[in-house]
C-alpha cells in the first residue's frame, strides 16, 4: 500500500527595484533589504521574522544589507553543517563585491585558527578573529560562551569579547530558528534584551529566518522587552511573470513503523512499488528515497557504485541499508553521523535526504527537493515514513497547503 500526492509549484514575483549585482529580488526580499537599511539608518531596533519555504532566498534576503555596505553580520545556525553550508553561499555573495569576508567559526576552526595565530586558547583565538569585524558564522553555544562570559583565559577577556560582539554586530542573523531548542531560544532573549538594555540607541535589527510562521519568542520580544517585531512572509503569485523557486513534486508515501525500526520490513514488502519508481525515474531526474533515521546518499559514500550503472534495485537498497543499520558494522556511527549531517545540508543529484519521522523536518526534506532544476515531469520523492501508520501524525504533515511545502 502506498499513498502518491501532487504537490503544486510555487512563485514569486520579483521586484525591478536595485538589489544584489545581477539580481533582481523577489518581492519580500526587496521589503527585508529596505527595512534592514531604514532601521540601522534611523539607529532603531528591529526583530525581524522571515518565513519562505527552503529555496526561496532566505539567505540572500537577510545578508543582502551586509554584502551591499561591507557591514558585518552576526549569523547563528542550530547546526554546524548548516553553518558549513552558508559558508559556502555566502563567501561567493560577500567576497565578490569585495567589502569583507565570511568567517565560519565552530570549535574544529577555533583549534586551527588557534594553531594558525600560534595562541593557547579559543578565547583569545575569537578575539582576534572579532577583531577583523568579519561576516561570522557560528554557533548557539558559542554564542552563549560569549555572551555569559564563560570563555577563560586572559583577565577581561569574557569582558573584552562582550564588548567586541556589542560594539561591532549591528545585525544578527538566526537561520532556521524553528530548530533551536527551548534553552537556545532563552538564550536569544536574554541577549537581545541585554544589547538593548545597555544601548538603546545603538541600531540593532534582528533577523529571524524560518520555514515555520510562529515562534515562541515573538511574545518575549514584544512584550517583556517592549521591542518592536515585523513578521514577513513570502506570498506565491499566479502571475505569468512570477519566478517559479519550487517546482511540482510527487510524493509518493509507502508505510512504515519507525518508530520500531521496522524500516527494512516496510521496505521488503514494498518492493514492487520501489522497483516501478526508480525504473520510472531518468537518473538525471532529482528524485528522492526517504529511509529510516537517516536518507540513501550512495554517492557520497560510494555505495551508488559504477557497476549498477546510476541505478539501484529495491533489492540492492533494502541490502545496502540493511547493511548500514547493522549493529556490528564498525563504522555504523560514523556513516549515520555523515549521513544525517549531509542531510541538513541539502540534495545530492540523483537522490535527496529525506529521512526525518517528524512532520516539519519531513516536509522541510520535500522542501529541499522542489527547488531543483526543471523538468518536463513533476520531481519524484519516495519516502517510508511514520505518517501513514500514524493518522494523527498524517493530518499533521499534511495541514499546510501542498504550495507550502
Amino acid at each position: 500500500m502506498s499513498l502518491t500526492i501532487d504537490l503544486a509549484p510555487i512563485a514569486y514575483e520579483q521586484s525591478d527595484a536595485s538589489w544584489l549585482p545581477g539580481r533582481s529580488p523577489y518581492l519580500y526580499q526587496q521589503q527585508i533589504h529596505q527595512l534592514v537599511r531604514e532601521t540601522l539608518e534611523r539607529k532603531k531596533t528591529l526583530c525581524l521574522f522571515l518565513v519562505t519555504p527552503t529555496g526561496s532566498g532566505k539567505t540572500l534576503a537577510s545578508y543582502a544589507h551586509s554584502i551591499l555596505s561591507g557591514e558585518p553580520v552576526l549569523g547563528v545556525y542550530p547546526t554546524n553543517e548548516l553553518i558549513t553550508d552558508q559558508e559556502r553561499a555566502l563567501r561567493a555573495e560577500v567576497e565578490t563585491v569585495g567589502k569583507n569576508r565570511v568567517l565560519r567559526v565552530d570549535s574544529n576552526e577555533l583549534d586551527r585558527w588557534q594553531i594558525a595565530f600560534d595562541l593557547k586558547r579559543h578565547s583569545e583565538t575569537l578575539e582576534a578573529l572579532l577583531r577583523w569585524q568579519p561576516v561570522l558564522l557560528t554557533n548557539p553555544d558559542i554564542l552563549f560562551y560569549l555572551f555569559f562570559g564563560l570563555y577563560q583565559g586572559q583577565p577581561g577577556i569574557a569582558q573584552r569579547l562582550f564588548t567586541l560582539v556589542a560594539d561591532v554586530y549591528s545585525t544578527f542573523v538566526f537561520d532556521e530558528f524553528h530548530l533551536y531548542n527551548i534553552k537556545q531560544v532563552a538564550d536569544v532573549a536574554f541577549l537581545i534584551g541585554a544589547l538593548q538594555r545597555i544601548n538603546p540607541a545603538r541600531g540593532r535589527v534582528f533577523l529571524f529566518a524560518s520555514a515555520t510562521p510562529s515562534s515562541s519568542i515573538i511574545p518575549l520580544l514584544r512584550e517583556k522587552i517592549g521591542l518592536l517585531v515585523k513578521v514577513i512572509e513570502g506570498k506565491s503569485s499566479e502571475s505569468p511573470q512570477a519566478k517559479t523557486i519550487a517546482h511540482p513534486v510527487q510524493l509518493t508515501l509507502i508505510p512504515a513503523d519507525l518508530e520500531r525500526w521496522r524500516g527494512t520490513t516496510a521496505l521488503t514488502e514494498s518492493i514492487e512499488v520501489i522497483d516501478a519508481f526508480r525504473q520510472g525515474c531518468p537518473f538525471t531526474e532529482r528524485t528522492g528515497v526517504g529511509l529510516p533515521l537517516t536518507c540513501c546518499l550512495w554517492q557520497q559514500r560510494g555505495w551508488w557504485s559504477p557497476h549498477r550503472r546510476g541505478l539501484a534495485t529495491a533489492g540492492e537498497i533494502i541490502q545496502d541499508v540493511a547493511l548500514l543499520l547493522a549493529t556490528g558494522r564498525p563504522d555504523r556511527e560514523e556513516v549515520l553521523d555523515a549521513m544525517t549531517a549531509a542531510g541538513t545540508v541539502g540534495p545530492l543529484a540523483g537522490l535527496a535526504p529525506l529521512y526525518s519521522m517528524a512532520p516539519r523536518p519531513f516536509c522541510r526534506g520535500i522542501g529541499r527537493i522542489a527547488p531543483g532544476p526543471t523538468h518536463a515531469r513533476p520531481q519524484r520523492c519516495l519516502a517510508l515514513e511514520q505518517l501513514l501508520a500514524s493518522p494523527r501524525s498524517l493530518r499533521a504533515s499534511t495541514a499546510s497547503p501542498s504550495g507550502q511545502l
